[in-house]
């Protein structure tokens, strides 16, 4: 004789949980499909396909009640490691070429953009409205 294998299904009114996976609504005719045959004594055919054969099966209804989303709350965690400012290390002189420029069309809206450099200078560009985020890119490589 086979042992028998044991899953677990949470009812609810909507639907139902299989095995503590995901919720699965009742608004999918195969979950529909799947509960009924589990109601009728057999054993689902989605199970039998999985190799499941000879099943007990633990019910925790909650068909009284539909099923919510259970809510997470994230604990605060203050972060504990350590670090560095780019500034704290020597780094390597780089040039910076404060000549580079991007072309825009005058004739169109324009916007300025700052950038910090990492001695501490600000470095301003103009850039057109339509222009793409890879062209803000080129002119940080200039």
């Amino acid at each position: 004789m086979d042992a028998k294998e044991e899953i677990k299904v949470t009812s609810y009114k909507n639907g139902f949980i299989l095995n503590e996976g995901k919720f699965r609504d009742f608004s999918d005719e195969k979950n529909k499909k799947f509960m009924k045959q589990l109601e009728d004594g057999y054993v689902p055919q989605e199970l039998v396909k999985q190799g499941y054969k000879n099943i007990a099966v633990a019910l925790d209804d909650k068909k009284h009640e539909d099923y919510k989303e259970p809510i997470v709350e994230k604990k605060f965690e203050a972060f504990e490691g350590t670090g560095s400012s780019l500034g704290s290390q020597k780094s390597q002189a780089l040039k910076i070429n404060l000549n580079a420029k991007i072309k825009i069309d005058e004739s169109k809206e324009t916007a300025n953009i700052s950038f910090r450099l990492h001695n501490g200078d600000i470095v301003t560009q103009q850039f057109n409205l339509t222009q793409k985020i890879s062209d803000v890119y080129k002119y940080i490589e200039m």
